[in-house]
């Protein structure tokens, strides 16, 4: 093989890699804070569960009880097996539909993990 050849496959390698990177968000990616909610004075934060957890990082009011909102659409991997370890819960979503799970108000600077069952996807959410 040529020189030139491994360049340019090494070359397309790292670019499908940066776009992978660019559509999960990488993991220095701002926290979104377009998925939180106010109604009746509770917040509500809307995450996806299909291949992972969306967004992977969310930004929320501190000291407000919180209702996590997981939607799932024909979702049949691993991420419909919910857990937030901190918390002791652990659920499993339906293949289609909206789970909404209590979080109790949190402290400013804390942060929770919610993550697969098997550890494989993760997402968090940042109290300020």
């Amino acid at each position: 093989m040529s020189k030139k050849l491994i360049f340019t496959i090494i070359g397309a390698i790292l670019v499908v890699l940066v776009f992978i990177m660019a559509k999960n968000g990488g993991n220095g990616s701002t926290p979104d804070t377009s998925v939180v909610t106010n109604q009746d004075n509770k917040q509500i934060v809307a995450i996806k569960a299909k291949d992972g957890y969306k967004p992977s990082k969310i930004q929320a009011k501190a000291e407000q009880p919180t209702i996590l909102k997981l939607a799932t659409d024909s979702t049949f991997d691993c991420s419909s097996s919910f857990t937030i370890p901190s918390l002791k819960i652990y659920k499993n979503l339906p293949q289609t539909g909206v789970t909404e799970i209590e979080i109790p108000a949190q402290k400013s600077g804390s942060e929770l993990s919610l993550i697969c069952s098997m550890g494989m996807y993760r997402s968090s959410i940042i109290f300020v």
